[in-house]
């Protein structure tokens, strides 16, 4: 059994695909069998997530997400403009642009590249749910779940070092601290679960976005720009978050790039 591999830098965050597609096993099976036949496949790729792509109906195609630590994740927002990247590259989907995805079999994604970036473009409609659990602290569900740590203007970086660790420790998602550096960008440090601290995160700088526009007309000291939004993040990444009120959804747009691609012996 054969099946191939791309690897694609997505801002700052290495992302290993394996294409599935094809095989009668099921993305679990895939996974497994790779990761047991080259154990150490994660750590020589340096990839901070595990992507399995399944069959394609109808145009559509099912992406399932592994950490490091062995853990499913349910959503990669840098995954899926990964896609992009390969696609480019590499034809290897049957689409029209922007192509449609299933995403773990429940959220639909679309993914598209331009000139300048890779985008990943989520429905304004799809699940989420933005819930204040401490003052300036929010939990937001973006497909996957993010604590979005608000900066009191006054703390120092360090300060907000010591708390963004103080709270990943005990948390069963990931964690970030949000930082307003002028308006319409803002400073982002991001620690994922089974992951650790990563150099950029698309659902993160999503989740930030989603906050920070649902308290825009609350009088919040931080405040983000009515549609559009610059991550900027602790590594030098960045990301630009919009929302499109004509088509009614958000879009993640960034650097992305294919590293390379290889053919593996199962």
């Amino acid at each position: 059994m054969k099946i191939d591999l791309f690897l694609v830098d997505a801002a700052g965050n290495r992302i290993l695909y394996l294409d599935g597609r094809g095989h009668p096993e099921t993305p679990e099976s895939v996974a497994y069998l790779t990761l047991n036949r080259y154990p150490s496949l994660l750590r020589d790729t340096q990839a901070d997530i595990l992507t399995v792509i399944s069959y394609q109906i109808d145009g559509m195609m099912t992406l399932d997400f592994w950490n490091p630590d062995g853990s499913r994740e349910h959503l990669c927002g840098n995954s899926l403009r990964g896609l992009a990247a390969i696609d480019a590259v590499r034809p290897p989907f049957e689409h029209a642009d922007p192509f449609a995805i299933v995403v773990c079999g429940t959220l639909h994604y679309s993914c598209r590249m331009s000139s300048q970036s890779c985008g990943w473009i989520a429905p304004r409609s799809f699940p989420r749910v933005v819930t204040l659990v401490e003052n300036a602290e929010y939990l937001v569900d973006v497909g996957t779940l993010h604590r979005v740590l608000l900066s009191d203007p006054r703390a120092s970086e360090a300060e907000d070092d010591d708390r963004l660790y103080a709270r990943s420790a005990p948390m069963p998602c990931s964690v970030s601290v949000v930082r307003l550096l002028e308006s319409g960008r803002v400073g982002m440090r991001i620690v994922e679960r089974g992951v650790g601290e990563t150099r950029s995160c698309g659902s993160g700088a999503l989740s930030a976005f989603v906050v920070l526009h649902a308290r825009s007309g609350a009088g919040s000291v931080i405040v983000a720009n009515e549609s559009e939004m610059i991550v900027e993040f602790h590594s030098g990444e960045s990301l630009v978050v919009s929302l499109d009120e004509e088509r009614n959804t958000y879009r993640v747009r960034g650097h992305a790039s294919f590293v390379e691609s290889r053919t593996l012996e199962l």
